[in-house]
Parts: structure tokens; C-alpha cells; sequence
């Protein structure tokens, strides 16, 4: 295996392929980062403090490559991702092996009185979210929210503005809190809001050297800023005591639960023996070809018992081997999607049982699933303002009719992030998740969609981790000019040359208008 100038092993010539297998690329090189010394032994550290240092070295040592040769960088975790904003033909780092936790913060690392350090939780880039779950619960502690799945790397996932459906509380990123950046071979910050959380005795200890910015725009900036801020080695989060969830799933036919969609509108829940009130989630999905059976799930947090009556999983769609059949057999004769699709209707039934008021904690319920198997899919995930998911659903339904769509339709709640450019915007957002077979009908269903919707003139956003049609002008349509250019001034402050801005670009970042500050006055965060 070749190596750079700094003795580091990379591989050179090797095809990098999603998770998902839609996004593939070759980088020059491909490095797997590790919590390894850079000394003649190379021997790996078992302290987290010392593992965290080592890792810190080999990043600061490739991106000084990466600069003397003029090339760019772009990390990874889990390869969840469908959009490219990890594709490079440069260099190329994997962040999986930095997997160190930390769980629970001493009083003399703290710099603020109001946060509990018992719930506050210190990890690598690279640890899964299911990995963050398990350490947590050793310390009866939980996440506040995650996404449907855990196999994202834990800052993959909300770097990407990775939500969850937990309408009271919002997305992944909102309970991030402090992150270690780092951006050249002897430059990193350590990045907060305005107010101080850690003391300067834990920058000293766990990220020597690293510059201290408190700023709220700066982390509301970074927190979604997949990976073009530079690399996220390490972030801080807020976790709350382990909690339950008491889950009802059940099948209703859409008519009737159209009734709930807007705001969502949970009255009528009592009508699908579904409490109405206290809910932490509500969710739903159809087949569009099948509307007498949508899939209605609904939780309501309740404290921790330990007396689990369900190991249940949320996941969104059939397997991926059936998804791979019928994106073969939709892109052959696509007439017969809808046939098809009425079809799995059993195969839906049986991986999501009808169950009433069972309990589990949230990372037994919002696990792998059917999910953890690598294979063929596509999804486009949407964001909507909850008061126009009607209209929105009327286009959608219509685009599905025009044009026969190989997978599923779900919807989920999430209230308003803190992040700037994150695709929860709205007070309360409706995530429309559009998950299907990789075939060129599903692509042409999703152009179909974003068409109606324009014509619509129903207003959304797109969750940056998944397939999208963006554009610089419809990154400034949807989210404003006022937040785009606090987000790239956010930018500037971490990265504030030109040839840094560009280090950590790629053509996605450039096609959507965010990959350099477009001014040249400076920025005084």
C-alpha cells in the first residue's frame, strides 16, 4: 500500500460505492483514519483523550498534504448519503474508525453551571448512531431524537440535517452543542453558540490547541454544512435520561387519514384507537396504488420501566432485495408498476404488524431494520410546511398516476431547527419521504414531482443527504439570501482563504452555489 509524505498509508485506484450503490466515484486517494500514533511504532492508544490527539495529527498531516498538492477533501462515515456531497475524485477520508465515546463531562470541564455534565456526550466523528445508543444506555441516557435507522455515522447524520419525527422536539443537529473542527495542519477550532459550555481546561486537555469561537451563527452554520466546513472531528451532545416509547401501528384507509395530515391534525387518531393527546410522534405511509391500507404509527414518550413489551422498526418501504426486483422489472415494463405495487400489499402487512400501546426504549424501536442491508434504492425526502401537506399530497398522488413510481410515500412531523440551512425550516415541517426501487422510472416519477410541485406553488426543501434537483438559485429560492449568506460567512470565518474554501469543495458544492464566499469583504463573526 503506497504511502504520503508523512509515512501515511493511503489506497490508490479503489472505487468508493453509497451504501444505497446509486452515488460511485474513484479518489486518488483513499485514506481510513484511525486513532493510531504517527511515531515509529504506530501503536494505537486505548485512553480516549490520547486516541482522539493521534487522530487529530493524521488529519492535520493529510490536509497539509492535501494543500501542497493542491487537491481537495471530503470525508465519510456510514455511505448513507444518496446526494453527493461526499463525492471527490481528490482524496478521500474515512472517518468509521474514529468511533471514541465519551459519556459524561466532569465539573471542571464545564464553563456553564445550567448544563448537567452527566447527560452531556463527547464523541468521534466516526461512531454509528447506534454505537452512541448503546453508551448511552449503559448510563441510562438517550438521544432526545434520531433518524429511522441508526447506521449513519453520528455526524454524517446530522451534518445532513438527518430529522427523526419527533414533532416536539426537532432534528439531530438541535441537540449538538459544541464541534471540533479541524481545517489546515496546524489550525482547529472548537465551535459553540454564544454562551460557553465547556471550560478552556477541556479544550487544553482533549483538543490541544484548538482556537475556542462562540458564536451562534458559526454553529447553527456547521451543524448542517456537510462536511464543507472543514473535518468535523468530534462534537459535543445534549442527551436526556433514557426514556420509552409506547407505539401503535395500525392500517387505516387514506381517506380517512388525510383528516390528519395538515398540521398534523391528531384528533382524529381516536377514531384508529390512537391516544390523541401527549403523542411524540406521528407518522404514515402508503403504497400509492394501494389507498385502502396506509400504515398509521403513532408514539407517545413515557418514562423508563425496563418492562419492554416490543422490539419494533419503523423503516419506511419493503426490503431492498424486493426494491431491486422491481426496479429491474419497472424499468422493463413500466406499465405494470401499479400491479405491482398492489402486489407487495402483503409483503407490506407483514413487516409492519398492527400493534397497540407496546413499549420499548427509542434505539430498540428506531434501529437497523430491513434497512441494514446494503442494496439498490433511491429516495427523495421533502420538505413541506405541515399546513400544506394536502396540496403538496394532492400533486405528489397525481405525479405517482402520471408517472408509475416503484416504491412508497411516507410522511413524518418535525418542528423547526436551529440550523440555518436545515430542511426542517418550517415551524413544523412535514418530511415527505419519497424511498424507491433504483430504476429510471423513479427517476422520472421524482421530476415528474418537483414539476407539480412547482406548478403548485407549494414551497420545499430537500434533505441534503438525499437525492435532489438543486441548484445555486433554488439553494437561495428556498432558504433566502439572508441565510445563505450567514451560512457562507459562517464559512468564511472557519475557512478564510480562497484555496481553504475550495480544499473543501467538490462539484456538488459548486453547483449549488456554496462552495467559495462570493464576496471578497471580510467577515467579522
Amino acid at each position: 500500500m503506497p504511502k504520503d509524505s508523512n509515512h501515511i498509508d493511503f489506497a490508490a485506484g479503489a472505487k468508493w460505492v453509497s451504501f444505497h450503490q446509486n452515488v460511485s466515484f474513484t479518489p486518488e486517494r483513499w485514506y481510513d483514519v484511525i486513532n493510531r500514533r504517527l511515531d515509529a511504532d504506530q501503536t494505537k492508544p486505548t485512553d480516549n483523550i490520547e486516541r482522539r490527539k493521534a487522530a487529530i495529527l493524521r488529519i492535520q498531516k493529510i490536509l497539509k498534504e492535501a494543500e501542497f498538492n493542491n487537491k481537495k477533501v471530503r470525508a465519510y462515515g456510514g455511505t448513507w448519503s444518496l446526494s453527493e456531497i461526499q463525492k471527490t475524485t481528490d482524496y478521500l477520508i474515512n472517518t468509521n474508525p474514529l468511533n471514541a465515546i465519551d459519556v459524561g463531562l466532569e465539573a471542571k470541564y464545564l464553563d456553564n453551571a445550567s448544563i448537567d455534565g452527566k447527560q452531556l456526550v463527547f464523541t468521534q466523528c466516526g461512531a454509528s448512531v447506534k454505537k452512541v445508543n448503546e453508551e448511552l444506555k449503559q448510563s441510562n441516557l438517550a438521544l432526545p431524537t434520531t433518524g429511522a435507522s441508526d447506521g449513519q455515522s453520528i455526524v454524517g447524520a446530522f451534518s445532513t440535517g438527518t430529522h427523526g419525527s419527533a414533532f416536539t422536539f426537532g432534528s439531530m443537529c438541535d441537540y449538538v452543542i459544541g464541534l471540533h473542527i479541524i481545517t489546515t495542519e496546524t489550525v482547529h477550532y472548537w465551535v459553540e453558540g454564544n454562551t460557553k459550555i465547556v471550560s478552556d481546561l477541556f479544550i487544553q486537555t482533549m483538543i490541544p490547541g484548538a482556537t475556542r469561537i462562540n458564536n451562534d451563527n458559526v454553529l447553527n452554520s456547521a451543524i448542517v454544512s456537510f462536511g464543507s466546513f472543514g473535518i468535523i472531528h468530534a462534537a459535543m451532545l445534549q442527551a436526556e435520561p433514557l426514556y420509552e416509547l409506547e407505539c401503535y401501528q395500525c392500517y387505516q384507509d387514506w381517506n380517512d387519514v388525510k383528516a390528519c395530515i395538515d398540521g398534523p391534525n391528531l384528533a382524529p387518531l381516536s377514531n384508529f384507537n390512537i391516544p390523541n393527546t401527549g403523542l411524540y410522534n406521528f407518522s404514515t405511509f402508503i403504497n400509492p396504488y394501494k389507498l385502502d391500507s396506509a400504515v398509521v404509527t403513532a408514539k407517545k414518550k413515557v418514562p423508563f420501566t425496563g418492562h419492554h413489551t416490543q422490539n419494533n422498526s419503523p423503516q419506511f418501504g419493503p426490503s431492498k432485495d424486493v426494491l431491486d426486483l422491481i426496479g429491474k422489472i419497472s424499468d422493463i415494463a413500466p406499465k405494470k408498476i401499479p400491479k405491482i405495487m398492489k402486489v407487495l400489499d402483503d409483503l407490506i402487512k407483514k413487516e409492519y404488524p398492527e400493534y397497540s400501546a407496546q413499549t420499548d426504549i427509542p434505539s430498540n424501536i428506531f434501529n437497523g431494520g430491513v434497512a441494514a442491508d446494503r442494496g439498490k434504492g433511491l429516495s427523495v425526502e421533502l420538505g413541506v410546511d405541515a399546513s400544506q401537506v394536502s396540496t403538496a399530497m394532492i400533486s405528489i398522488q397525481l405525479a405517482a398516476n402520471i408517472m408509475p413510481f416503484p416504491g412508497v410515500i411516507a410522511l413524518r412531523y418535525v418542528k423547526k431547527t436551529k440550523a440555518t440551512l436545515g430542511f426542517a425550516k418550517y415551524p413544523m415541517t412535514c418530511t415527505i419521504e419519497l424511498p424507491g426501487a433504483m430504476s429510471k422510472e423513479t427517476e422520472r416519477f421524482y421530476a415528474q414531482v418537483y414539476m407539480l410541485l412547482d406548478a403548485a406553488g407549494v414551497e420545499y426543501t430537500f434533505h441534503w443527504g438525499q437525492c435532489n434537483n438543486l441548484t445555486a438559485a433554488k439553494v437561495r429560492a428556498k432558504y433566502g439570501n439572508t441565510a445563505v449568506d450567514n451560512w457562507l460567512k459562517a464559512r468564511y470565518t472557519l475557512l478564510p482563504l480562497h484555496k481553504q474554501q475550495l480544499m473543501f469543495s467538490n462539484d456538488f458544492m459548486k453547483t449549488i452555489g456554496l462552495d467559495v464566499l462570493s464576496s471578497t469583504e471580510p467577515y467579522i463573526a
